[in-house]
């Protein structure tokens, strides 16, 4: 553990995983450090966040690209934050069927 009781991004994945979770990179877009993303990219994520609020499509490519060359899970997002963000309901991201497929699988077998 470093200083300040933080936790490193590796050993939060490990935690992450031992407790049969799936941990997913969010907010791709937002990392303006091109070495962090670099890094994060490399470690062991199962999974990116491609799919987000009411971004166009041309928006979320980069992202799906990244995580089917992966063989990542891309889930969506939409940033929901209730009242702080009243422009952003509750599900206005969406994300395909197969990814609903792979989240049930993974928890119906992990008994999560």
């Amino acid at each position: 553990m470093q200083r300040g009781g933080a936790f490193s991004v590796e050993e939060t994945l490990d935690i992450i995983h031992k407790a049969n979770g799936l941990a997913i990179i969010a907010h791709p877009h937002l990392i303006d450090n091109s070495k962090v993303l670099i890094d994060l990219l490399s470690m062991d994520f199962d999974g990116i966040e491609g799919y987000y609020a009411r971004f166009p499509p041309q928006a979320h490519e980069r992202w799906v690209k990244i995580g089917k060359r992966k063989g990542w899970i891309i889930t969506g997002g939409s940033d929901y934050h209730g009242d702080i963000k009243p422009h952003l309901p509750l599900g206005s991201s969406w994300v395909g069927e197969e990814t609903f497929s792979v989240l049930r699988k993974h928890f119906e077998n992990n008994n999560v």
